[in-house]
């Protein structure tokens, strides 16, 4: 995982976060409640190599040179990216294959950072040839 030098940049840019990950024009939305929580190592009944994920394995970088974490047990994944220039940050919702953009049905997403503690509501943002978020 990259060391960010300027922690202020990155507060700030998580405060003006926005979710990149598509949308659904069909159905209802859901709440930011019952979308899929990250998983911890403890929910996967097995051990873990050292150097490992906390998932049993590791990422590399996304396909917009993030930082990738599971979400919602290997049928999401999320990539975490941070413009320290424009002190903004995106988290795209990625599929399985940790590349495709995968749609979720959610009119907001809740980050919470436990170091330095912090929470913001993601909001969707549509990608390049959407017309909604």
């Amino acid at each position: 995982m990259k060391k960010y030098q300027n922690v202020m940049a990155t507060i700030a840019g998580l405060a003006t976060m926005s979710l990149a990950a598509g949308c659904q024009e069909q159905g209802t939305a859901e709440t930011a409640a019952s979308t899929p929580a990250a998983t911890a190592a403890a929910e996967h009944g097995h051990e873990h190599a050292e150097g490992e994920g906390e998932h049993g394995h590791g990422h590399g970088a996304g396909p917009h040179d993030g930082t990738l974490a599971d979400w919602g047990g290997g049928k999401y994944h999320v990539e975490f990216t941070v413009d320290h220039d424009k002190q903004e940050a995106t988290v795209y919702v990625l599929g399985s294959d940790e590349k495709s953009p995968a749609p979720i049905k959610t009119d907001k997403v809740l980050l919470s950072i436990g170091d330095p503690e912090l929470m913001a509501e993601l909001l969707p943002v549509p990608l390049e040839g959407e017309t909604d978020g």
